[in-house]
């Protein structure tokens, strides 16, 4: 014997089992705290400073192999306040403000999401180095302030 789900309640079940994608009004100093780490050890450190600014500093990098078969790569660096409002904070790099940008978006505690505007030389990384990409954190220690 088949079963079959009306179609008109369908949409209604993919809602309840889809994760949220709403934006959060907030997220707290100590969610924020702490360094952020991707799949290449590229690395956000940030910190809370209060009245909706963070201090950034974001460490990139691009590995690859040479064609001889070594291993190497490509970095880049970047540091400045961002201005952070509900669960999603803008970052423009000092000394690139008006080629790069930087959008940081607290997914869920312990993860963030980060996106470039701008290709790797307009916010003065290595070649092929960027931003984009999901962030675990993988400490919770405050970085020193600037």
């Amino acid at each position: 014997m088949r079963h079959s789900i009306p179609l008109s309640i369908l949409p209604l079940m993919l809602l309840a089992i889809s994760p949220s994608v709403q934006a959060r009004d907030a997220v707290s100093a100590a969610e924020v705290n702490g360094t952020f780490t991707d799949k290449f050890d590229s690395t956000f450190d940030i910190l809370a400073l209060g009245n909706n600014k963070l201090q950034v500093k974001f460490s990139g990098i691009y590995p690859y192999k040479t064609p001889q078969g070594e291993a190497t790569a490509n970095m880049g660096e970047a540091s400045g306040t961002a201005d952070i409002h509900g669960d999603t904070a803008v970052f423009k790099p000092e000394g690139f403000e008006k080629t790069c940008t930087i959008t940081i978006e607290f997914t869920r505690p312990g993860q963030l999401k980060a996106s470039q505007e701008g290709g790797s030389p307009d916010c003065g990384f290595g070649m092929h180095v960027r931003a984009d990409g999901t962030y675990r954190k993988t400490s919770a220690i405050k970085p020193k302030r600037d």
